[in-house]
Parts: C-alpha cells; sequence; structure tokens
C-alpha cells in the first residue's frame, strides 16, 4: 500500500492538505478540487509530491507537479511517468477498478431507490367533489412515473450488462494470470530436476575421500599450479603492456593522420576557394573588357554618325546657298531687260537702252570671273 504527501511550493488555494500522509483517493480528490479552482481562476501554481510505502515509510519516488489544462489527475500524473515503478501502478489500476465497482453500485442503489419512490406516489384522500376533475391529472402523473420507472429499469439493466461484462473480463484475467502461473510453477518444477539429475550424477562421479587421500601430491599440485598461474600473470601483464603500448601508438598514428587529413582537406579546400575566387574574377574582367569594347564601338558608330550628319547638313546649307545667289543673279537680269523694254516703248529712246545693255554685259562678264576665280 502507498501514501501520498504533499509539499508546497507556490500553491495558495487552500484546498490541499500539506506535510501530511493522505491515501491515493484522498490526494487524487484534493489534486482534482485544485484542478477545479484553476478551471475556474486561471492561477498556475506548482506543488511537491512524494509517493510513501505504508510500511516501511520509505519515500519510493518524489517530483514536481505543475497544475495546468494538461493535467487530468493524480492518477493520470503517475501512470504517464515513466520513472515510477510499475508495482505503483498496478495499485493505482486496483484503486480505480474499486472506485468504479463502488460507484456503480451505488450509481444501480440510487436508481433503485429513485424508481420505488418515484412508483410509490403519495396517497391522499382527494374529497368526492374535486376527485372527477382532478382524475386526468393523476392519470397523466400515473404515465408519467411509469415511463420513468421504465427508463430506470433499462438504465439498471445496462448497468447490471457493463459490470458483468466487467467481471468476465476480470474472471478471463484471472484465470490468464492463474495459467500463467501454473506454467512458471511446471517450469521452475522442471528445472528443480534437472539440477537434481545433474547434481546425483556428479556425485556418483567423484568421491571426496578418494581425491584427498594423498596430501603432499596435492600441495605439490597447488604450488605448480600457483607458480604457473603467477608465471601466467606475468606474462599476461606483459602481454598487456605491449598490446597497450601498440595500441596507445596506433592511436597516435591515427590521430595525427586525421590530423594530416585535416590539414589536407582544409588546403583543399582553400585551393578550391582560391580558384573558384579567380575565375569569379577572371570573368568579372572578361565582363568589364566586353563592356568596353562595346562603349568603344557605340562611340565610334555615334561619332560618325554624327560626321555623316555634319556632311550631309554642310552639303545642304552649300546646294542651297549655290541656288540662292544664281536665282539672284537671274532675277536681276530679266529685271534689267523688263526696264529696258518699258522704258523703250514709252520713250523710243535706243541709245540709253545700248548703254544700259553694255553696262549689263560688263557687271555679268565681272560677276562671272569672280565666281570663276
Amino acid at each position: 500500500m502507498y501514501l501520498i504527501e504533499y509539499k508546497n511550493i507556490d500553491n495558495r488555494d487552500n484546498v490541499i492538505e500539506f506535510n501530511e500522509l493522505l491515501p491515493l483517493p484522498e490526494a487524487n480528490d484534493m489534486l482534482l478540487a485544485v484542478i477545479e479552482r484553476y478551471k475556474e481562476h486561471g492561477n498556475k501554481s506548482k506543488i511537491w509530491y512524494e509517493i510513501i510505502e505504508k510500511g516501511s515509510n520509505e519515500v519510493v519516488y518524489s517530483s514536481r507537479l505543475f497544475i495546468f489544462d494538461e493535467v487530468e489527475s493524480l492518477y493520470e500524473v503517475i501512470k504517464s511517468n515513466r520513472r515510477i515503478e510499475e508495482p505503483i501502478k498496478e495499485y493505482i489500476d486496483q484503486i480505480e477498478r474499486v472506485t468504479i465497482d463502488v460507484s456503480s453500485s451505488e450509481a444501480t442503489e440510487e436508481l433503485e431507490m429513485n424508481a420505488n419512490t418515484e412508483v410509490t406516489p403519495p396517497i391522499t384522500q382527494p374529497t368526492v367533489s374535486s376527485g372527477q376533475d382532478k382524475l386526468p391529472d393523476y392519470e397523466a402523473t400515473i404515465t408519467t412515473l411509469e415511463e420513468k420507472m421504465k427508463k430506470t429499469i433499462g438504465d439498471l439493466e445496462l448497468m447490471r450488462e457493463q459490470s458483468e461484462k466487467a467481471e468476465l473480463e476480470r474472471e478471463e484475467e484471472r484465470l490468464k494470470l492463474e495459467e500463467e502461473r501454473k506454467e512458471m510453477l511446471a517450469s521452475n518444477m522442471a528445472l528443480q530436476e534437472i539440477n537434481g539429475s545433474i547434481e546425483s550424477r556428479l556425485r556418483g562421479s567423484f568421491n571426496i575421500s578418494r581425491i584427498f587421500e594423498d596430501k603432499e601430491k596435492w600441495k605439490q599440485y597447488a604450488k605448480q599450479t600457483f607458480i604457473y598461474a603467477k608465471k601466467a600473470a606475468i606474462i599476461i601483464r606483459r602481454g598487456s603492456r605491449i598490446v597497450y603500448v601498440k595500441l596507445k601508438r596506433a592511436i597516435i598514428r591515427y590521430q595525427r593522420n586525421k590530423q594530416k587529413q585535416q590539414v589536407l582537406d582544409l588546403q583543399l579546400k582553400k585551393a578550391k576557394l582560391e580558384f573558384m575566387s579567380e575565375l569569379e574574377t577572371e570573368r568579372n574582367q572578361q565582363v568589364r573588357v566586353a563592356m568596353r569594347k562595346q562603349k568603344k564601338q557605340e562611340k565610334v558608330s555615334s561619332s560618325m554618325q554624327r560626321k555623316e550628319e555634319r556632311y550631309l547638313k554642310e552639303l545642304r546649307r552649300r546646294k542651297k546657298g549655290n541656288i540662292s545667289f544664281g536665282g539672284v543673279l537671274k532675277l536681276l537680269l530679266v529685271v534689267s531687260v523688263v526696264v529696258l523694254i518699258i522704258d523703250y516703248l514709252y520713250n523710243g529712246d535706243t541709245s540709253r537702252l545700248t548703254g544700259i545693255q553694255h553696262q549689263a554685259l560688263n557687271l555679268y562678264e565681272t560677276i562671272k570671273n569672280a565666281l570663276m576665280k
């Protein structure tokens, strides 16, 4: 049998009796009350519990217990803990089975009492004048009581079937355990018989009195055995020393080789990183050279385009200037001819026309010579 002792850490509910030896059902009820308080108010807390064996008052297990949502009961906490021994968990299973049986029997008795009290209505003596008026109410009450009685009887039958089923399961488990116990007893008896036969054979094959007849012989044999054992111990010690030295050297070689391998791995990794960085640098340099060439080509093409535009612009400007000068010259000649014709028509004098013609020819020759130079 086991008891529980609670010790307070930071609990303020004043529900648990601390520093007292409590039976497991009572300790479980106290913990359930604390859990209900937590669900109502939401105040987490910690307590310390110890499982104590009743006969020897020895602390079998002790631990802290945190009160929060996942804690259901003390039984579940103990059964879910892997470090608690199996006898304690089996004891808790027995307590739970007894509690279930007692609660089911109490519930059955309570249902029977309720059924009896509901079936037997209070006897009243109504007056003759109001008896006929209350007859439908009485019939409805009796019908309701009959329905409740049927429901109660059904619940009782269901609980009886469940209890019978649980009893059958317990009986099957008991029979199974009994069979296992019988098998273990049979195996123990067989082992005892085998041991007895072996012991009888050994006693029949060896005669103790005959072995110790010649004491000097056995003393000499023991002395030689001691010498051989001593030599064997020396050889084993030397061999173990040699093995130890070889093993130590092998370990040192292994460590050195491992260090060398690590150094080589680091060098290889470093060389790989350097090679990758060089490749990256070369690639970046090639990209920069290609970009420079592209920019240079773009500059050359833009320069050629600008030169071509300037050349075309200059050609258009020169062509436009020549056309305007020739046009002006022709216009002057035409105007001169028109003026001369008009003057001739009005005045009829050709001398003036001849002089203007000579002047125009001289001017034309002068301009032509200037343009030819």
